[in-house]
């Protein structure tokens, strides 16, 4: 699935009771559209600067094709003028072979430049996005974390509610117990983290 800047800025999360600063999301997400957007704009202008050389090639190819059409139509007039519109024409083709080999040259190797440059900037997104995975991983760890000991605390609490009164001896410190362990076992989490 590919993201736009727009989608990841409009990206929004569910809330929860010990969920994430919604500025820092927020903040976040906004670097991360800007930084995809420009990446974006960078390909585009790579695109362009490709298919512009691959139009300037095309017309040293057309010139080309018509330096030759200009050569036969010479070695069909007289012989004087032939002898003479051949030598000037073997020049000038030279001379446009040369120049459209130097062209081509150039062009090739601009090419090849930019591939790599759309290479390297494939991979760095591809890096970007493994990345951004890892961090989005590691936060769904750590709700599923949170969930978990939720739950345990639930259960400790109805395990507790479904004992006989008589049997529960002082309510507030058996909450403040629940509590206690509930803290050493958050941060023991945050050490993890």
């Amino acid at each position: 699935m590919d993201l736009t800047p727009l989608e990841i800025k409009k990206q929004e999360f569910k809330r929860s009771l010990k969920g994430y600063d919604i500025h820092e999301v927020d903040s976040f997400l906004d670097t991360v559209s800007s930084q995809y957007e420009e990446l974006i704009k960078k390909n585009y202008e790579l695109k362009e600067q490709v298919e512009n050389l691959t139009n300037e090639i095309e017309r040293y190819k057309n010139l080309e094709k018509v330096l030759q059409d200009t050569l036969t139509a010479a070695t069909k007039s007289s012989s004087d003028i032939r002898t003479n519109a051949v030598k000037e024409a073997e020049l000038i083709k030279k001379n446009a072979q040369l120049e459209a080999e130097t062209y081509l040259q150039t062009s090739r190797t601009e090419l090849n430049n930019l591939k790599n440059e759309i290479k390297n900037l494939i991979t760095l997104k591809n890096n970007f996005l493994s990345r951004f995975r890892g961090i989005l991983e590691s936060y769904f760890k750590a709700l599923d974390q949170e969930i978990v000991e939720q739950k345990i605390e639930i259960n400790e609490i109805n395990k507790v509610l479904r004992e006989q009164p008589e049997k529960i001896v002082n309510l507030g410190s058996l909450f403040n117990q629940i509590k206690k362990e509930g803290e050493k076992n958050d941060r023991e989490n945050k050490k993890d983290i």
